[in-house]
């Protein structure tokens, strides 16, 4: 039984780095597609494996980096991937 979201997702695009903790050298620029409070979807050229941890650094100066695992990688196109990104840490509701 499908019961829905715990947390909204509110569309909104704007521009965040992707890198592994392991390789932060390697940023990639991804576009956010939305995002809650437990996690975000974003575009990347990157296929990334499930259950990856990465680090998600993001453009606006009122948002922090958030460590977040990697729950599923679709391919749009052959150079486009969907990726949905779990928050280790959720921000709280304010």
């Amino acid at each position: 039984m499908l019961v829905g979201r715990k947390q909204p997702r509110i569309p909104r695009r704007f521009l965040a780095q992707v890198f592994s903790p392991l390789d932060p050298l390697y940023a990639e620029s991804v576009s956010v597609e939305n995002v809650s409070l437990r996690g975000a979807r974003v575009a990347t050229v990157r296929a990334w494996a499930r259950d990856s941890q990465v680090v998600v650094k993001f453009t606006s100066a009122e948002l922090r980096a958030k460590s977040a695992r990697v729950v599923y990688c679709q391919a749009v196109s052959d150079k486009e991937f969907a990726v949905g990104l779990e928050f280790l840490r959720p921000w709280i509701a304010a």
